[in-house]
């Protein structure tokens, strides 16, 4: 079977090992920019309570600068030092639970990754988590990023049939329909914000870990045996 996976909260706990460290340094230059008189770990604090129910680092820092007034430019490179600054030194990458493992045990199916963002800093991600881009028979990284299209061109590339392309991703809207409706399986990974996601008719599986996904690919090859 071909597995697309998604990088960001579904190999690599972004949300809880990347995006902190961003939004610090974020907010350290927000305040240089700015004369507020608040606590730094309290301002700190109240960013990180909203990116964690916002959609977005994006959205929670634009949340953020205009509830404390803060320029538009000051929030346009505070948004590039979370989304396009190098991955500095000591800024930990953790995978999800044992996703090194659960890579090597899917060795036997065509394991492909897509994303959206910077190819140099998703490829530092990769690196500095210890996940071998060898283990991948295509990494396809956008910025801008239309997955329905990455998603396509690998149905059309390798002349894959529906049925065996499984698309692994925690965000609904931009990792799963647009795979569902070319036909694939999808697994939301609960992870991150998918774990504030409602369950949607474009989801065929949920997982809470990522190797969960060995007992459904279990499930799904039993189903395309039965149509065959």
């Amino acid at each position: 079977m071909w597995l697309l996976f998604d990088l960001d909260d579904t190999l690599i706990d972004t949300s809880g090992s990347i995006a902190p460290f961003r939004l610090e340094r974020a907010l350290e230059y927000l305040l240089r920019t700015s004369t507020l008189n608040y606590s730094r770990s309290r301002l700190l604090s109240e960013l990180l309570h909203i990116h964690h129910a916002a959609p977005s680092s994006r959205e929670a820092l634009i949340q953020f600068s205009q509830k404390y007034s803060f320029s538009k430019s000051a929030l346009f490179k505070a948004v590039d030092l979370v989304y396009k600054a190098p991955l500095q030194e000591e800024i930990p990458v953790r995978t999800l639970p044992r996703v090194l493992a659960l890579l090597k045990r899917l060795s036997s199916h065509s394991l492909c990754h897509d994303s959206q963002g910077d190819e140099t800093i998703q490829r530092q991600k990769l690196k500095k988590a210890g996940i071998e881009p060898q283990l991948f028979y295509k990494i396809s990284v956008k910025d801008p990023c239309d997955k329905g299209k990455m998603y396509q061109e690998i149905f059309l590339d390798f002349s894959v049939q529906q049925g065996e392309v499984v698309v692994i991703g925690d965000r609904v809207q931009t990792d799963l329909v647009p795979a569902k409706q070319l036909g694939f399986w999808t697994v939301h990974m609960q992870w991150g914000r998918g774990a504030l996601s409602s369950r949607s008719s474009c989801v065929d599986f949920q997982i809470q870990r990522p190797w969960q996904l060995l007992s459904i690919l279990k499930q799904i090859q039993k189903r395309v045996q039965t149509w065959e």
